[in-house]
């Protein structure tokens, strides 16, 4: 039977995987920018990229995750179906079929995989910026050393 609540169940559903086809596809493409970064680590020792863009990467990410938690309701179902047994078989029949809840798993999975890496580049680079900031106070004291040691001859 073909009425309004019908269809906006369907509509929903529909736009739900769409909505989950496009946030997979994004997360994919953050997990092999984040390979490629591995890649990098494994191949030269080292990340070649910067803060900054480390950083925006990093938002990136985030914007992605913080998007499908506000544009998808996968766990919430609007209230008639609540009140209504057929609507509750429509919203499950499309659920299973669009397989929703499992892409969404997936696409959260992936997402906490780039999570991971993002954690560790993020250790690598401030390592970096700590041990250069070691470097400088050395330099410093290194510095003061000789000022006073130049100091004390004359």
């Amino acid at each position: 039977e073909i009425k309004p609540d019908v269809i906006r169940i369907v509509m929903l559903n529909v736009a739900q995987s769409a909505l989950l086809d496009f946030y997979t596809e994004s997360s994919q493409i953050l997990l092999t920018e984040a390979g490629q970064l591995t890649n990098q680590l494994e191949k030269y020792g080292q990340l070649k990229i910067s803060r900054k863009n480390l950083l925006k990467f990093i938002g990136k990410t985030l914007n992605i995750k913080n998007r499908i938690i506000d544009n998808l309701y996968i766990f919430d179902v609007p209230d008639v179906v609540w009140e209504n047994e057929y609507l509750d078989k429509v919203n499950d029949g499309m659920s299973k079929t669009f397989d929703i809840k499992t892409r969404f798993h997936e696409t959260e999975y992936t997402l906490k995989i780039v999570e991971s890496n993002l954690t560790i580049f993020t250790e690598i680079v401030q390592q970096k910026t700590s041990n250069i900031q070691e470097l400088i106070i050395i330099f410093l004291i290194l510095f003061e050393v000789v000022n006073v040691i130049i100091g004390h001859l004359h």
